[in-house]
């Protein structure tokens, strides 16, 4: 038995179900049977403040704003093998009441827990230079409570010169907190399956592992009828120009300034296009290496958004953060690896939806 087997089975069952939790993440209850599969969902979108969203129908009454639940879904394939994914932490805000229902039933929506990160830190905040980043983050971290499974990968990294945040409502916790991990290279920070606060050194989309291989013409595959795929070359830079705003009072290139040109790759390239369309980016970066890491993976997604794809699939509860599939379909002349930008899962095992982006 394999994730895969059970993913691709001939025929699937599919169950779910509804975790209710503390504040702190600890499990209460099971309270799946208040759970209505019919209308709930849980989403995804790589590119939202928020990334974690649901959508659920209750036929009970939560502490809305306090409690937290933890969706998850249990495929059994044609020959009773079972597999169950937790499907993340939510705080649920105020419901849509339906007394039309019986017993009355709440369409609520629920955000995962970078939510209770993103309001205004309050006052000013401040570090000196050499103040170790991942040390700050994880006592802004600590703060707020929960697992900090963040990669200590860059525990010796400091920060090259003093940074203030003035009191701000756009100087929120989170955007500090993300603002200080691409200062040494990270990627933003996200929350994983269980809760945990999670983020790690930004890595290009093109050396990742694929987390699944969907083929539409495959035997066995998931990949349904309704899909299309979108061609934007117009607006695409070819020429980037990054500048380390902590750098030297006069940056210079290779030692403050980053510059890319897309010469001949591809249809948005200077030779293809006969122009040059530059784009100038402001960064903050610990040292030139961190600046050329946060570069690279910008000019890597500029050059991708030329080509998109959206599709719906059988239900694939494997996916969850910043990843790749590699996808290919005969029908659309597409193929070879791509980023998963976002998806919607049905609780109910209906088809789940999936945008993806040519790497």
């Amino acid at each position: 038995m394999t994730t895969v087997s059970i993913v691709e089975s001939s025929k699937l069952n599919v169950d779910c179900g509804l975790d209710l939790l503390t504040s702190s993440n600890v499990f209460v209850a099971d309270i799946s049977a208040d759970l209505v599969a019919e209308g709930s969902s849980v989403a995804r979108q790589v590119g939202d403040t928020i990334h974690g969203t649901c959508d659920l129908v209750l036929s009970r009454q939560l502490a809305w704003g306090s409690d937290r639940v933890r969706p998850w879904i249990t495929l059994t394939d044609v020959d009773g093998n079972v597999q169950t994914w937790y499907l993340g932490v939510y705080v649920m805000v105020t419901p849509t009441r339906s007394a039309a229902e019986s017993p009355t039933t709440y369409s609520v929506q629920g955000y995962d827990l970078l939510s209770i990160l993103n309001v205004p830190y309050g006052s000013t905040y401040a570090l000196a230079s050499s103040a170790v980043v991942l040390t700050a983050i994880g006592t802004l971290l600590t703060a707020v409570g929960g697992t900090n499974a963040v990669s200590q990968a860059a525990i010796a990294s400091t920060l090259p010169a003093a940074k203030v945040w003035p009191i701000d409502s756009e100087n929120t916790t989170l955007s500090i907190i993300n603002e200080l991990l691409a200062v040494i290279g990270y990627e933003s920070l996200w929350v994983d399956r269980d809760g945990r606060w999670r983020a790690d050194p930004l890595v290009a989309d093109s050396v990742k592992s694929p987390v699944w291989a969907y083929d539409a013409d495959s035997a066995t595959t998931t990949v349904g009828e309704d899909r299309a795929e979108t061609a934007d070359y117009f607006s695409t830079p070819n020429r980037w120009v990054f500048v380390n705003d902590d750098a030297a009072a006069s940056p210079t290139e290779g030692a403050g300034i980053y510059t890319v040109s897309n010469a001949a790759d591809g249809p948005t390239s200077i030779a293809a296009r006969g122009r040059t369309i530059n784009r100038i980016v402001h960064l903050s970066a610990a040292s030139q290496t961190a600046l050329v890491t946060q570069a690279d993976i910008i000019v890597a997604a500029d050059k991708r958004i030329a080509r998109t794809v959206e599709t719906s699939v059988g239900p694939n509860p494997t996916h969850w953060h910043n990843e790749v599939v590699t996808f290919t379909d005969p029908a659309l002349g597409a193929s070879g690896v791509w980023k998963v930008t976002g998806w919607t899962l049905p609780l109910d095992g209906g088809d789940m939806s999936l945008s993806l982006e040519a790497v």
